[in-house]
């Protein structure tokens, strides 16, 4: 349903590999496969790279969920969670809503009641809290169009930080990871926000 193209200046970008019709679950085939590391671990990193900055791998590793994760509360789970072996991962931010091609779970192809879309109790997602992690299409979407999505979803609480970092990709077109390597851009982390 979806590919990754390289992209000279977003480095890889989510495309879709034939018609997606509105209302279509996509991106939702990753749930099995991702890393996740609860709020009270995620603290316990940051501290551990504030008293040791010299412990590379340990800061990388936080910069991997930075660059490719997103901050998690869905039922069950608190902290940041990270799709690995997956196009997922390639999904860049939509800086206007015509650029917002899809959205997570759950969410509405209505407009006028989208933000209002809430569920309070499923016996599936009390299970499998990950599939509420799915995405789906909120407009048809043509095969060859990259699929986007506001990465303010991925946020409980907005700080000036991260509103800075959107801001700059919709001015730049560049994020987290470079694009000609794949490796981080001076990521934009203090303590454990971006």
């Amino acid at each position: 349903m979806t590919e990754v193209v390289r992209d000279p200046i977003k480095g890889r970008s989510l495309h879709a590999a034939e018609d997606i019709p509105k209302g279509a679950f996509i991106l939702g085939d990753d749930t099995h496969m991702s890393l996740d590391i609860d709020a009270h671990q995620w603290e316990g990193l940051n501290d551990f790279i504030e008293q040791f900055p010299d412990a590379k791998m340990y800061k990388d590793l936080r910069d991997f969920y930075i660059a490719y994760g997103f901050e998690n509360e869905v039922q069950g789970l608190s902290g940041w969670s990270v799709s690995i072996a997956s196009n997922n991962t390639f999904t860049n931010h939509a800086c206007t809503v015509e650029d917002q091609k899809v959205a997570a779970f759950p969410f509405s192809t209505d407009p006028e009641v989208q933000d209002e879309v809430l569920y309070s109790f499923s016996i599936v997602f009390n299970r499998h809290p990950k599939l509420s992690m799915a995405t789906g299409a909120l407009r048809d979407i043509k095969k060859g169009e990259e699929i986007m999505l506001d990465y303010s979803d991925f946020r409980t609480y907005m700080d000036p930080e991260f509103e800075g970092f959107l801001n700059d990709i919709c001015k730049t077109g560049v994020g987290l990871v470079n694009a000609t390597d794949g490796g981080s851009t001076g990521l934009c982390v203090n303590n454990e926000t971006c």
